[in-house]
């Protein structure tokens, strides 16, 4: 009677001790997950904002295409298709609706004025 009684108590020491500890284990597994969420989150803001204020990502607007004195607007297009390609820019923030469609028709892509802006991009 007695050995039954310590055994039930033991059981339910144990099992309530591997909640607790099971419990305790997702709240520091929930917690690590959202600070790293965090941290990389607040990483691209800044990697995004360093790039957006820098004077390179500034540079690409349709002022300085259109004043851009190389043979057949070279310097712009390979700094456009650099832009594009690279992951982390942002390229067409600086650009107007009717910068895009005109970007658009000179390189022969079909864009009417009735898109939406983020259908040009």
């Amino acid at each position: 009677m007695i050995a039954s009684c310590a055994r039930d108590v033991y059981e339910e020491l144990i099992g309530r001790f591997c909640r607790i500890g099971d419990s305790q284990f997702r709240k520091d597994t929930i917690t690590r997950l959202g600070k790293l969420k965090q941290d990389s989150l607040r990483k691209r803001v800044v990697m995004r904002s360093k790039h957006t204020h820098s004077s390179d990502a500034l540079a690409l607007n349709m002022k300085y295409i259109l004043e851009d004195q190389s043979e057949n607007k070279l310097y712009s297009h390979l700094k456009l298709k650099s832009q594009i390609y690279d992951p982390n820019d942002v390229v067409f923030t600086s650009f107007l609706k009717s910068d895009l469609i005109m970007l658009c028709k000179v390189y022969g892509i079909a864009a009417g004025n009735v898109q939406k802006s983020g259908l040009i991009n």
